[in-house]
């Protein structure tokens, strides 16, 4: 059974679901990931070593739209889960209400600010033009061209996908993503992003195999991109659980990836960052991509 997500007018300040922190973090990439990851936390799929996501008999509960949706695709494969859930109705209906709620910026805008930086650069070139021609003052050509480059960089400041609500948001999330919480870590930095040095499927327990079928997306324009350490790039797919993902086990890790992990468990890793720890210059030291609030 699946339910609508948060119910809030335009604007709202209501506390956000992990799916939509996710969202706004990483794309309709990440919410999928973060819908997988979620499901394996709640003992409803597993994650066999070589990928394969398959449902787990239990009670009927109430799912989120993207969960439900992941539950009517199994089984498959882990990368082909979280692409169709990426590219489901579900995901792009989650997308229209964070725009409702005024944490993403709507297409429409979006295109009607390009366009206008887009006819701000003809006039800035249409400047430096009129500045060869005769009888044209060059200080007014001057002036053209300095107010159509201030114009052009005011317009740019609002091109991004995401409002300063939905920045504010991501900030929070990264904030909690040391808490232990393993959907929330997914939500900030993706399962082929890296916390403390380390891709987020190791903390997760997710085997190599697994991390195998998942793709890498193209890097966009994230709200809080400066907020990762050490420069890093990494991806916005990935996955959870490894190894037979049973309900109710424990998890433990290397760094060579071979592990078995269960929703719900505590993770130990043998290397020596945690997803408890900080990095050593204060940062939070992870790195995500796929790009805030993509389209």
């Amino acid at each position: 059974m699946a339910t609508s997500w948060t119910p809030a007018s335009a604007g709202s300040t209501a506390e956000l679901w992990p799916e939509e922190a996710a969202f706004l973090a990483g794309g309709a990439g990440r919410v999928a990931e973060v819908a997988v990851v979620s499901l394996v936390e709640a003992n409803a799929v597993r994650v066999s070593r070589d990928g394969l996501v398959s449902p787990v008999q239990g009670p009927t509960r109430q799912w989120s739209p993207l969960q439900a949706f992941v539950l009517r695709v199994l089984p498959r494969p882990l990368g082909q889960v979280v692409n169709a859930t990426a590219g489901s109705t579900e995901a792009q209906t989650l997308r229209k209400h964070l725009v409702d709620r005024g944490f993403l910026v709507s297409r429409g805008r979006r295109v009607a600010i390009g366009w206008i930086r887009a006819v701000l650069l003809a006039l800035a070139v249409a400047a430096i033009v009129s500045a060869v021609l005769p009888r044209f003052p060059i200080g007014y050509s001057i002036l053209l061209f300095v107010v159509a480059l201030i114009a052009r960089y005011v317009a740019g400041k609002f091109r991004g996908p995401l409002t300063r609500q939905g920045r504010e948001a991501v900030k929070r999330l990264r904030a909690h993503a040391a808490s232990g919480d393993r959907v929330v870590l997914v939500a900030s930095y993706g399962l082929l992003g890296r916390y403390n040095r380390q891709p987020v499927w190791k903390y997760l327990g997710l085997s190599d195999e697994a991390a195998a079928t998942l793709h890498r997306r193209a890097r966009a324009n994230t709200a809080v991109s400066d907020a990762s350490c050490g420069g890093s790039t990494c991806g916005g797919c990935s996955s959870c659980a490894s190894n037979s993902c049973s309900a109710g086990s424990t998890c433990s890790s290397s760094d060579s990836g071979s592990s078995s992990c269960g929703s719900g468990s505590s993770c130990s890793s043998g290397s020596s960052c945690s997803s408890s720890s900080s990095c050593s210059s204060g940062s939070s030291c992870g790195s995500s991509c796929g790009g805030g609030g993509g389209d």
